[in-house]
């Protein structure tokens, strides 16, 4: 071989060479890694909301095994529904990797406390223990021989019924009997909706009410009252009312 083949045959040797190499370099920095990953790493799926057995299913199926780590009441996920995962959805993670999941148990219901006998005000503080909200649309008023004026003589939703905080609940007041006479208590000075109570209480009835214009005075406290305090009446008699308001009256 000529010295000049020579050459040309050792610089085409030379560049197959780093070819080979370069390739090598390529294949082992760039191409196996992406074809490893591709083959040992996996998208987690999102089980949110799933009941837990197509939870299961689905993270079963793509080689993640479900462990419930806890369960906890959720009034918007119903009973048995997945709350949270861990891996996150759509976490890349290895396939074989334990998947931790919340399951809710539904709504928390409370037993419903016995108000029966208690006064207005303490039925109130024992339904807001448990959540509930009580206005005075939620109050009637009864007559009743064995309970007192001024005691829930009965409510809608039986002692010791498991309830939601959305339950709806209606109390009747005793106003006592009808026969017999009472005081009339004090109402004066008083704002209206406590002066109802009052009346109630003490087993009378809210008679007229009328308004006057009062600037010195908070709107709806009571200015005068008929028949007037500490007189005798019948029980379940009316009381009219004169309340103020801030408007004033056309000359």
């Amino acid at each position: 071989m000529k010295p000049g083949q020579f050459k040309e045959w050792l610089s085409a040797a030379a560049l197959v060479l780093l070819v080979y190499l370069v390739g090598l370099m390529i294949a082992d920095h760039l191409i196996m890694p992406i074809y490893t990953r591709h083959h040992t790493h996996a998208e987690v799926p999102s089980v949110i909301r799933m009941d837990i057995e197509d939870a299961k299913a689905v993270l079963s199926e793509k080689g993640f095994p479900l462990v419930v780590d806890k369960a906890q009441n959720n009034g918007d996920y119903p009973e048995g529904a997945v709350i949270d995962q861990n891996p996150k959805p759509l976490a890349i993670t290895k396939p074989g990797r334990r998947v931790y999941v919340t399951v809710s148990t539904g709504e928390k219901l409370f037993s419903m406390p016995n108000l029966v006998g208690k006064s207005p005000q303490d039925a109130v503080f024992a339904a807001q223990s448990i959540g509930l909200s009580l206005t005075d649309d939620d109050f009637t008023y009864d007559n009743s021989d064995y309970y007192p004026a001024g005691v829930v003589m009965s409510q809608s939703v039986p002692p010791g019924t498991k309830i939601n905080k959305a339950m709806p609940l209606q109390i009747v007041i005793s106003i006592g009997n009808t026969t017999g006479e009472v005081p009339v208590p004090n109402l004066v000075g008083k704002p209206l909706e406590r002066a109802k109570k009052d009346l109630i209480t003490a087993g009378l009835l809210v008679g007229k009410i009328k308004f006057k214009s009062r600037l010195d005075l908070l709107p709806n406290t009571v200015i005068a009252q008929n028949p007037p305090a500490d007189s005798l009446a019948q029980k379940s008699a009316s009381v009219d009312l004169i309340v103020s308001v801030l408007k004033r009256n056309p000359d």
